[in-house]
């Protein structure tokens, strides 16, 4: 992310990842895109713009081919001690 969110709601984002397929063979996955951001540090909105190529084969065969189709939403929710509510919410 950047400091630019200041002037303009919209920043850049990179995702990654290491996935082990069943062959136990390790493949790295990333998309880099614009990320907009809607309540600071609570919701976004991201627009991959570049992906892998084996995201990219994966959007494919899910029939995703649309740009609209591969938005994805964050939600950042801050937990001060999540240890504290789980004991609360078992009654402990």
């Amino acid at each position: 992310s950047s400091t630019i969110y200041r002037f303009i709601p919209i920043r850049p984002f990179v995702s990654m990842g290491a996935v082990v397929d069943d062959l136990k063979k390790t493949n790295f996955a990333a998309e880099f895109g614009l990320s907009s951001v809607f309540a600071k540090d609570v919701f976004e909105v991201n627009l991959p713009l570049v992906t892998t190529k084996n995201i990219s084969d994966n959007q494919k065969i899910l029939g995703f081919t649309k740009w609209y189709q591969k938005i994805s939403f964050t939600l950042k929710i801050k937990l001060d001690k999540p240890l504290n509510l789980i004991r609360q919410a078992i009654g402990i």
